[in-house]
């Protein structure tokens, strides 16, 4: 992935610009688990100076996305025990969350998530998986920006975030990017039909279910 500032929304300041760009590199899968980011290379790549990519590693760093290591950042290297925790949070956030899609009756949002998910499945058995990837991050996006509650779309956004670099590991497995395909599309089955009960019931089961996925990438972990 190529950084860029031209494509975005332009924010009120250069850093939240580069804040998005590097957070939005991240999310796609464009940076690898052994890659290492430096204030210059990118500063280099978006030209522009190091002083806003320092304030943007910042607060990257203190985000849970990235962690610094040997004069430069790294995606997370996360225990078992943070993986738990982050369940646990997701636990919290986004079964009131989906409640609050499916409960809008907005058929416009839930056809804009519909169609992302389209786009998971047609790239479901690509060998790369990094259009996967991007389109499964765009399915959270848009599912959170649907709820109606900013406050809350904004932490489960960051939460989520937190796990990404094991979240693309999963991925890299064409079994698991059909389980996760599937389960979207029950998810919004239960949207289109307004059913807050059931659609709580499919995310729970699906953060669970990833949970577990997640754990046993960790290497050195034993059942």
């Amino acid at each position: 992935m190529t950084l860029s500032l031209s494509t975005l929304k332009r924010p009120t300041r250069l850093r939240d610009q580069v804040f998005e760009a590097i957070r939005d590199k991240v999310r796609s899968g464009a940076v690898a688990p052994s890659e290492r980011l430096s204030e210059q290379s990118l500063a280099d790549q978006l030209g522009v100076s190091r002083t806003p990519i320092r304030e943007a590693l910042f607060q990257l760093t203190r985000d849970g996305l990235l962690e610094e290591q040997a004069r430069g950042y790294v995606l997370p290297r996360l225990t078992p025990g943070d993986v738990a925790e982050i369940t646990e949070l997701r636990l919290l956030l986004e079964p009131p969350l989906i409640k609050g899609v499916a409960e809008s009756g907005d058929s416009k949002l839930i056809d804009r998530i519909c169609t992302i998910v389209a786009r998971e499945r047609r790239a479901m058995n690509d060998p790369k998986p990094r259009a996967f990837v991007a389109a499964n991050a765009d399915f959270r996006r848009a599912l959170f920006d649907a709820c109606g509650n900013r406050r809350l779309a904004t932490y489960a956004d960051q939460v989520n975030d937190q796990i990404q670099s094991i979240r693309m590991k999963t991925l890299q497995d064409k079994g698991n990017r059909r389980y996760v395909v599937e389960a979207h599309e029950r998810l919004i089955e239960t949207l289109r039909r307004g059913d807050a009960d059931a659609a709580m019931a499919e995310i729970i089961g699906l953060i669970e279910g990833a949970g577990d996925a997640y754990i046993s990438e960790i290497p050195g972990h034993t059942p």
